[in-house]
Formats: C-alpha cells, structure tokens, sequence
C-alpha cells in the first residue's frame, strides 16, 4: 500500500496481490479507479508483489525480476526487465528519481561462520545492469549445510534455521537502512557505501522456550498433514539460535524516522518450513528518528497489519474473523495507533 507522493493527502492507492490490480480510493473510501491485471504485456501485473511511488506521483509496482511504471491515473509508462534466467540480478528497490534500481546478484557462495551466516552484495545499478555501484554487504540470512546428493555438503537455501529472520533495508533518500533482525541495531550507508550512521536500542533478547519448541513440532505435524511428506523437525538442524530475533520489518515514515516491526513471542521464524498463518498479536513498533535517537514504541491495533506512516497518519491492512481484507487509516496518539 502507498500514498502517492503529489496526490492530495486523502488519496490513497492500494495494491491487491489476489487481483493484480492497484485500487485506488478517495477520502471517502469510495474507489475512484484501479488499473493492472494478471498477465505479461504492457501493463499487466503478473506476480505483484510491491507497490512504491518515485519522481514525485510516478506509481511502480512488480516483482523481483520486472517493474511497471505508471502515472498517478494508472496509465501505463514503461517496463523494465532484469535480463535473463540465467544471469539476471534481483532488484529489491527503486530509487527516488525512478532511474536506479538496489539489486543483488542471483548466485550465493556457501554461508560462512559457525552459524552459516549468508551474506550478499548490494549495488545501485541503472536499467542496463551493465555498471554496479556496490553499496554494502549485509547478511541475508543463516543456513547450515546437509548432506550433499554425491557425498559432501551442500547449502540448502530454504528451509531456514527456525527462529532467524532475513534484512530488511528501506531507501531514505539515497542512504540505505540495513538491520538483520538478530541484533538491535541499524546501519545507515550513503549511496557511495560510506557507513554513516549505526543505531543501536536497548532489547531484552526472547529466549527459546520448551513451548516455542513444541509449536514448531505441532506445526511440523500439521505440515505432514497436509502435505503428506516429511517435514524438518527441530533435530535436522545442527544448531538452533539462543534467542529470537528483535524484528523483522522496516518501514519509513515520510520524516524519514525508521519503525522496527518486533517479533511476535509466537515467531517461528521469516521463513522456516513451518510457518505459521494465523495472527500472533498485536504488531508493535519501535520509532528511531532519523539521526537514530529512539522516539519510542507504538502498538497497532488487534488484527491491523501497518504498511505505510506518512502525513501524521497511519495507514494499514486490517483483517477480520473471516479473513477480509480492508485498508483503515489511522491517527497515532499516545504511543497507540487509533
């Protein structure tokens, strides 16, 4: 979900993943008009997985491998495409004039350390990907080796090691904002890969209980279920973190102030083989400032999943008894969003 950049402040453009179309809304929530659909021409959104805005009201969406641009009433600009199966990057962002794209390559050597540590390259590169500028290097997750199908090790790269998350990194302008979720920590890189900046904040660490480890045996069991196979169990993997990660999403508000979604205490992990579906509580925040100072936490709403903070306002998915989906808008005050 995003608000597009010079539209009025009540207008608010909605992506929806299970239509491939990006709805838009007036102030009233009545739908003005939506533009996309499922498919591979001009236009078309096949495999929406994200919805931004650059340039100022220019809107883009796509995948990893394909983004559409689009004016500020749905019409179609152009597309552009990360070369072939084979060799192309991945681009995780876009940046603020919608001419560079934040990508990483496809192919990862083996994870290193005693805790398979999976670190990648990031650059900024233009539609060409002929010329990188790398940025960092950040840690996209923790893997282990398995036995190999001809005798050795290989790395496999899903499942990961239950209760691990994966670095999220939000543009602010042109510095990019890296945290793997293991630590209480933030790291801010100019687009030249000149560490600027490191914020750190105070974060009693989750320790794994006997009942976290039950869960994750009780959803191995519905996983076997319901796929009638063999799923891991907490034995496969040769180690197991001590403690849970502290969060797992970033978001940006229009001040530039960093929210750090933390971990629901039921968290099996971002991406495990056993993932849970159900909701775990209200989402909390933590709120640094731009220069890292802590501003404090916030706690949204039962069943209300926050997506974008700009203009004084909180804007989210809210999901109901029955699964339905509706965007609320929101006003926060005293450390609680309503």
């Amino acid at each position: 979900m995003e608000e597009a950049g010079k539209w009025p402040r009540s207008r608010i453009a909605v992506a929806d993943a299970t239509i491939a179309q990006v709805l838009v809304f007036d102030s009233s929530g009545r739908l003005t008009h939506r533009f996309g659909g499922e498919g591979e021409g001009p236009g078309e959104l096949e495999n929406l997985g994200m919805l931004g805005k650059c340039a100022g009201d220019t809107l883009v969406t796509g995948d990893p491998y394909r983004y559409n641009f689009f004016d500020s009433e749905g019409n179609f600009i152009r597309t552009v495409s990360f070369g072939s199966a084979s060799d192309r990057p991945i681009a995780w962002l876009v940046s603020e004039d919608c001419l560079r794209f934040l990508v990483s390559g496809q192919s990862m050597p083996d994870p290193v350390g005693d805790e398979g540590l999976d670190y990648k390259y990031l650059a900024w590169s233009d539609e060409t990907f002929t010329v990188r500028d790398t940025v960092t290097r950040v840690v996209f997750g923790q893997y282990q080796p398995m036995p190999g199908s001809e005798g050795g090790e290989t790395f496999l790269t899903y499942p990961q090691v239950p209760w691990t998350t994966r670095t999220p990194f939000p543009v602010a302008h042109e510095d990019l904002i890296v945290g793997y979720g293991r630590w209480a920590e933030l790291r801010a890189f100019g687009p030249d890969g000149r560490l600027k900046r490191i914020a750190r904040w105070h974060a009693e660490p989750e320790p794994i209980t006997g009942e976290d480890r039950q869960r994750f045996e009780d959803e191995k069991a519905a996983c076997e279920a319901r796929y009638q196979t063999r799923c891991r169990a907490l034995e496969d993997f040769a180690w197991l973190p001590s403690h849970k990660f502290f969060f797992d999403k970033l978001v940006l508000d229009a001040d530039g102030n960093i929210w750090a979604r933390s971990v629901s205490p039921t968290s099996l992990g971002s991406s495990d083989s056993n993932v849970r579906g159900e909701p775990a509580g209200p989402e909390r925040w933590t709120v640094l400032g731009s220069s890292g100072e802590w501003l404090g936490t916030v706690q949204m709403p039962e069943g209300l999943a926050l997506a974008q903070v700009t203009n004084g306002r909180v804007y989210g998915v809210y999901r109901d008894e029955l699964g339905v989906a509706t965007v609320r808008v929101l006003v926060e005050r005293n450390g609680n969003a309503s």
